[in-house]
């Protein structure tokens, strides 16, 4: 019974993070977060799994009670590490790169090297 609630309202939860603001003017990424989230509540209740050993192997209650919130926790340290790297990602995405560092990147507008000078014994 409570895995029938607990389970779609946990999805709800997971994927209600993901929603912005309608009045904002640009375009954000949420991919970073998605994966983390999910990546965090796969590997987080994979370890707890792995961990609980008898619990899981004599029923299923005791074993959700460890994998559960053990997957929440995971889920929301990965969702938040996600939301880090979409942030990055939309600054470095929204500033452009400055003149000087574009030039110096193709290497046109370098200035030459000191020891390019002619040298005096041919």
């Amino acid at each position: 019974m409570m895995q029938k609630i607990f389970c779609p309202l946990l999805a709800l939860v997971i994927l209600s993070a993901c929603a912005g603001n309608p009045e904002q003017a640009e375009e954000k990424s949420h991919g970073g977060k998605i994966v983390g989230a999910t990546g965090g509540a796969v590997g987080a209740g994979a370890m707890a799994y792995s961990s609980a050993g008898l619990l899981c192997t004599l029923g299923g209650p005791l074993c959700a009670v460890v994998v559960i919130p053990a997957a929440i926790v995971g889920a929301l340290v990965g969702g938040a590490a996600g939301s880090v790297v979409d942030a990055i990602g939309d600054a470095q995405r929204k500033d452009p790169p400055r003149p000087q560092d574009a030039a110096s990147a193709k290497g046109a507008a370098a200035p030459p090297r000191a020891d390019n000078a002619a040298r005096p014994d041919g």
